[in-house]
């Protein structure tokens, strides 16, 4: 039989050559041999994906349809003609070509990928969900395919029916490729669990059987449920429905005597509820009975703790579902004697954070009283709790991260290779950890009102070995104590939490360099006008919102025949305790509209570069306008007035120095 390509050898050499991206050098040599092997199929594909790669769509064309003449049965040209066709933008020739290729190979993730791809920018979602759910059921952890899922499941995804495919390729995207915060996508996860032929099983039979003679079963089952046990141990699960059933097994564990062997068959269930807890930071109310068992169980413990025939771990469970552990003065025991490895490093944790408050640095001492009561605030309730970062293996410079984010700045910015970067009320962290990832070569100081969010931040940067950030505490007003100047600043969320927001942000803007970038978090008046109208009729203006409180007013809202109060439970923040008293009950707060920004930042000589959060500059469904003109978004905003629910989230540059 005549040997049409040529030795093995010179093909891996070509392959080598394009691997290194040496395309040259790869297209000397596939032509030399093409002059001999004229009718070589491998080598018209290989000479095609040196085209492509060389931005020749029209000879790569050319090539990949002479090795699929060559060898119809060859399924790599079909795929990579659907690439070529893409990059022409001739996606239903692109489509076709995919589609020839999964004839011949039915199992090609990647081309089912790439089919996904194109019918998603054709915004035919059915389609490309479909084809992607094909790719993930053959390759869960293929990168593209998890990147286009990122995509669909921050849509808050409806589900109609279960999909238990989709599991292992969510844990992977959160857990070993951290290509999105939990939060994110945290709707649609928990629409996709109730769609969970098991848990729909179990909620129905919550409803019928008020004592829980089935529960070592339905623990059990809820113990193997994979993504329901990844997921509520890494973030709030933002649902009513789940809410009630976890409230209503946390009370059946609570009042049920486990013996040693039901309560190991249940333990992962009843460990990932626990942790749920915590996250939410114990927002679910609890009646008379409960609190009753909860401090008979507080003093069983404290009473046995020594005595090693008690089995002790069940009733620190369950007391675990209720109360934060670290607090009781027992706990040191408890970790001597070992309970699970789960528990003791959240305990562990909290000590080390303990520890690591000590060596924080301060650069000024709190005199203003709006400070003080938002410092005490989140004192109590550091803000937000997290777990997971979202790190980019490999930073961008700034001039890139401009680009990627769709911004205007004017020419006069002069890049820098080691950026000095400040994120003024830093919270529990997980903003600046994700920000020093993201620009390569940054120097990161963070700061916050907080000892206690400072410190959780801290320790989350020694986990995930993050070494630029230097954490700090102290109050916006007393920045200019850093004694540093800063080429970019991150101020999201703080301002409008001051007594004088304006003091605020002319104290972070005296310390940005001239043409440094400045982020700011801003609530609109408009986007926050029923939270408004819900702090105007519920709470007075000095009042500070204890747990009890907040609890039943949280459940006045659960139970609340008003759409626009009702409407509140659709935001994670109303899924803990230390969000929703952000959300609703801070003790400060104030809105801005866009005209009253544009004032602010005329009075600090800073330029509107573009907001972020929704789409900005690339966004096409507000019409055309000019989206880097601040006040063309007044139209914009009143015509679609939840379009900035969380906040704005605006760029500008100092163009002016007072």
């Amino acid at each position: 039989m005549e040997n049409i390509n040529p030795a093995k050898e010179k093909i891996v050499k070509i392959i080598n050559l394009i691997n290194n991206a040496e395309y040259s050098k790869a297209s000397y040599l596939s032509s030399q041999l093409l002059t001999k092997n004229k009718r070589s199929y491998i080598l018209h594909n290989l000479q095609g994906i040196i085209n492509l790669h060389m931005s020749k769509y029209d000879e790569a064309i050319l090539s990949f349809l002479e090795a699929i003449k060559l060898n119809k049965n060859f399924f790599d040209p079909y795929n990579n003609l659907g690439q070529a066709y893409f990059k022409q933008g001739k996606l239903s020739l692109a489509v076709e070509s995919y589609k020839n290729a999964l004839i011949i190979n039915k199992r090609s993730h990647i081309s089912y990928t790439n089919l996904a791809k194109i019918y998603y920018l054709k915004k035919e979602f059915s389609n490309s969900f479909e084809y992607l759910n094909k790719s993930l059921a053959i390759e869960p952890g293929f990168i593209e395919s998890l990147n286009l899922l990122r995509e669909f499941l921050v849509l808050r995804l409806q589900f109609s029916q279960t999909n238990k495919n989709l599991y292992e390729p969510i844990i992977y995207l959160i857990n070993k490729q951290q290509l999105v915060q939990p939060k994110y996508i945290a709707h649609s996860v928990a629409n996709l669990l109730k769609k969970d032929n098991d848990l729909i099983e179990l909620f129905d039979r919550s409803l019928k059987d008020n004592h829980g003679t089935q529960l070592i079963e339905d623990l059990s089952r809820l113990s193997n449920i994979s993504l329901l046990n990844y997921f509520i141990r890494i973030c709030t699960v933002p649902d009513i429905d789940i809410e009630n059933y976890f409230k209503f097994m946390r009370y059946q564990i609570l009042f049920y005597e486990f013996s040693e062997i039901e309560y190991l068959k249940v333990k992962p269930f009843i460990i990932s509820l626990s942790i749920q807890c915590l996250l939410n930071e114990y927002i679910y109310e609890e009646d008379e009975n409960e609190v009753d068992i909860i401090n008979a169980l507080e003093k069983k413990i404290c009473e046995n703790i020594d005595d090693e025939k008690y089995y002790i771990e069940i009733d620190v469970m369950k007391l675990s579902l209720y109360r934060r552990l670290e607090k009781y003065s027992w706990i040191d025991k408890i970790l001597s004697r070992g309970i699970n490895k789960e528990i003791e490093n959240i305990i562990k944790e909290f000590f080390q954070e303990k520890e690591l408050k000590n060596k924080i640095k301060s650069f000024g001492i709190l005199n203003n009283k709006i400070s003080e009561l938002v410092k005490n605030q989140y004192e109590e309730n550091p803000y937000p709790r997290w777990f997971k970062p979202t790190l980019l293996k490999k930073g961008v410079s700034i001039n890139e991260f401009v680009k990627n984010l769709g911004l205007h700045i004017s020419d006069n910015y002069e890049e820098t290779d080691s950026p000095e970067i400040l994120i003024a009320g830093c919270g529990t962290g997980q903003h600046a950890i994700n920000t020093a990832s993201r620009i390569s070569n940054s120097k990161v100081t963070a700061f916050d009102l907080s000892y206690n969010s400072v410190s959780y931040g801290l320790r989350k940067s020694i986990e995930y070995k993050i070494d630029n950030v230097n954490f700090m505490q102290g109050d916006i007003l007393d920045v200019k104590n850093i004694n540093k100047e800063f080429d970019i600043i991150e101020c999201v969320g703080v301002l409008h939490h001051m007594e004088n927001p304006r003091d605020g942000l002319r104290e972070i803007t005296n310390v940005l360099k001239k043409n440094g970038l400045i982020k700011i978090g801003l609530y609109s008046s408009l986007a926050r006008r029923n939270i408004t109208k819900f702090r105007n009729q519920y709470l007075n203006c000095d009042d500070y919102v204890d747990i009890k409180t907040l609890k039943s007013l949280r459940r006045a809202i659960i139970s609340s025949s008003d759409n626009y109060t009702k409407n509140f439970t659709k935001y994670l923040d109303f899924y803990s305790s230390s969000e929703i008293r952000d959300m609703l009950f801070n003790v400060q707060e104030h809105t801005f509209n866009i005209r009253e920004i544009e004032e602010l930042l005329d009075e600090m000589g800073l330029m509107f570069c573009g907001f972020t959060g929704f789409g900005n500059a690339s966004d096409k469904s507000y019409g055309k306008f000019d989206k880097f003109n601040l006040i063309n978004w007044d139209k914009v905003e009143t015509e679609n007035p939840d379009m900035f629910i969380g906040m704005y989230q605006l760029w500008c540059q100092k163009t002016k120095s007072f």
